[in-house]
């Protein structure tokens, strides 16, 4: 934790002991995100109460859940949506986390009605989307193709109010074994930032703050 604050990196965790550990490395707060399809609510409670700089919202329930929690609290609490963008990334069967089937995130077509039970907690700041499509990763496909889907369903949110960041996640792959040839994390940042300029102009609006999750390629 101390050489990722030493990086200037933020940082993500999915469960209390992460939080716990990110805390006790000396990171600030507002640096964390809480991720997790199945978050309790000692960990929501814990994360608000500490300040963590998002909470990804992974189901509908949690929306009500941490509105309640920051309401007790009397506290803003930053959240981002997560996606599932029904993208098949090219790598192994049990690290592909957008399939329509997977227990991860929330469908495009059921995205704006959660987006506005968001807005409409004082308690709630949305700051955006975000999209994982897996990990180990080698082809660039999976991230384009998420990109393309998830724009436009940016832009229908800005007419209901501020959408600061898209998060597009992280599973770039590295290499395990001499077989292996990962593409340098340049490629994917380049074709990634190329693909988001463009699809931003062709619908006629402002690049967000665009984040990634890099994950295991640090």
């Amino acid at each position: 934790m101390k050489w990722i604050d030493e990086l200037g990196l933020n940082v993500d965790v999915s469960t209390g002991g992460e939080l716990a550990l990110a805390l006790a490395g000396g990171i600030s707060p507002n640096r964390i995100g809480l991720h997790g399809n199945n978050k309790s609510l000692y960990e929501i409670g814990r994360a608000v109460t500490a300040g963590v700089g998002a909470i990804v919202i992974d189901s509908e329930i949690e929306i009500e859940r941490i509105a309640s929690v920051a309401g007790a609290q009397d506290k803003i609490q930053p959240v981002r949506i997560r996606v599932n963008s029904g993208v098949h990334a090219y790598t192994h069967e049990y690290l592909a986390t957008a399939r329509e089937d997977q227990k991860f995130g929330i469908a495009i077509s059921d995205v704006p009605a959660l987006v506005a039970k968001i807005r409409s907690h004082s308690h709630l700041k949305f700051l955006g989307l975000h999209s994982h499509i897996g990990s180990q990763i080698f082809a660039l496909e999976g991230f384009i193709e998420s990109v393309r889907r998830l724009l436009p369903l940016h832009k229908q949110l800005l007419e209901g109010g501020d959408v600061p960041e898209l998060n597009v996640g992280g599973g770039f792959g590295i290499n395990y074994t001499s077989a292996d040839q990962a593409p340098e994390i340049s490629i994917f940042a380049d074709a990634i930032a190329d693909e988001v300029q463009k699809v931003c102009v062709e619908l006629g609006i402002q690049v967000p703050v665009v984040c990634f999750e890099p994950g295991r390629v640090i």
